[in-house]
């Protein structure tokens, strides 16, 4: 697999995990709620086996791990990139270390149309 599609693959499945991450921390939160409305009275048992949910925790893993990779991964590549300037090589890195989401999308679409993603094919395939 080339370098390239394991960036995707981690962006996307960052992505995925993030969203089940969001779905379950909502029904956490809004079964908290309910418990300490419908009861008048909080338990902390309760509480605290709601906060950690196994789906919970493991989307939170999964989408950490997966978002280090590919910022890892984008970082990687935009410093061995010899034709960027050292400025603009010096904002990729920044971009993905501050605000990677944003990043990996423009450095997918700019990847396709300046032919990178070719280069990063035969430097890997190898």
């Amino acid at each position: 697999m080339n370098l390239y599609r394991v960036f995707i693959l981690c962006f996307f499945l960052s992505i995925i995990a993030f969203l089940v991450f969001m779905t379950q921390y909502i029904q956490v939160l809004s079964g908290i709620f309910t418990h300490t409305l419908s009861s008048g009275q909080q338990n902390p048992e309760q509480i605290f086996r709601l906060l950690f949910n196994p789906i919970l925790i493991i989307s939170g893993v999964i989408m950490g791990a997966a978002g280090l990779a590919f910022k890892i991964i984008g970082i990687v590549f935009v410093a061995q990139k010899k034709e960027l300037p050292g400025g603009e090589q010096t904002l990729w890195i920044l971009g993905f270390i501050f605000i990677g989401f944003v990043t990996a999308i423009v450095f997918m679409a700019l990847a396709k149309t300046k032919q990178w993603v070719v280069e990063i094919n035969n430097k890997y395939n190898t």
